[in-house]
Order: C-alpha cells, then structure tokens, then sequence
C-alpha cells in the first residue's frame, strides 16, 4: 500500500484504515479500546498472584478507573481558576487512576506554518499549556483528531516533541504508521 506524506504520519486523516466486520473504525474509537484493553490486561495480570498471598496495597486489587473526558481546547492556563465549581470538577478528575481527553490541538509556538488541511482554523496552544492539563488533572492525550495535521507533519513532530518533553502520555499520532497506531500506557495507573 502506497501512503502520502499525511497517511504516514496520522493514517487516518479521512478514511480509517482499521476495520472491524467490514466498515472502518474511527482512529479515536480505535484509541480508546486500546486503552481500555490495555486497562483490562492490567486488571487480570493483577489478579494473578499465587494463591494464600495477601495484597497489601490498594493498587495490586486489580481495580482502575477512569475519567473519559471529550475535547479539550486549552488557551489559557487553568491553575489560575478558583470558582468552586471548577475546582470541584478537577477533585473529580484527579480522583481517578486514568484521566483521558482529545488534545483538540496542536502544541507548538508557531514553529511551523499552517497547512490547507486546516481549512480555515487552526488549532493551537501555548507548549506550556500542557502542565496545566497535568495540573487539571488529565494524565493521557489522543492527537488524533481532524487538526492533528494543520501544522503540517512537521508540526505533528513539534507536538509530539512538546508531549514529550513535559511528560504527557499520548497517542494516536507519530512519525510513522506504527507509532501512529501505537498504543500508550500510564506508568502511574
């Protein structure tokens, strides 16, 4: 299969390539099952312990949850928020083991130039911006998402890199089409 320069790096800009019964899958469904079998592996792999051993620690019952939120479109820092409401929706995230939402843009400072696939609207964010997804709470990103690719494929790298750099799990992007569809895991769930 020949791929352009945009199926490489995020395969599925238009048309899945995953299939299940026949029809394509949406790279974000595709994600989040991922995830939720990465999670469910997690679970039986704790649960198999030799018999008669107790656990000691709350996090060996095998249990995890999870905090599945949708879009995220952060443009300005949110520690600096202190309503009560909002605070009490972070004590909700940060109650949970997995904290999930779809980075709805690209992490860069304008290092790299703005594609047509952005079709008129270009969605990025400040790099710093991430620690305050952290701060909220959120401890996993998809980049898979129609504006995944408005920076072009270097600014797929760029963001990755930002990812990377302040230690965000991620997935549903890469520099090719395994990491692209590679699965990611939380160390500290």
């Amino acid at each position: 299969m020949q791929y352009t320069s945009s199926e490489r790096i995020l395969p599925v800009s238009r048309v899945s390539l995953i299939r299940w019964r026949g029809r394509p899958v949406p790279q974000l469904f595709y994600v989040a099952c991922v995830l939720l079998l990465t999670a469910g592996i997690g679970k039986l792999a704790a649960q198999v312990q030799p018999s008669g051993e107790v656990n000691n620690y709350e996090a060996q019952n095998g249990n995890i949850t999870m905090a599945l939120t949708g879009d995220s479109v952060v443009t300005r820092p949110l520690a600096t928020f202190k309503e009560e409401r909002f605070l009490a929706l972070r004590d909700l995230l940060l109650r949970e083991d997995v904290r999930f939402t779809n980075a709805e843009v690209v992490f860069s400072n304008y290092e790299n130039w703005p594609t047509v696939m952005g079709q008129g609207m270009w969605m990025r964010s400040d790099p710093y911006l991430i620690k305050d997804l952290q701060w909220m709470g959120i401890n996993m990103v998809s980049c898979a998402n129609n504006h995944a690719f408005d920076f072009g494929q270097e600014g797929v790298l760029t963001n990755i890199a930002n990812l990377n750099q302040a230690g965000m799990v991620h997935a549903g992007s890469g520099s090719n089409h395994a990491e692209a569809t590679a699965p990611a895991a939380n160390a500290e769930s």
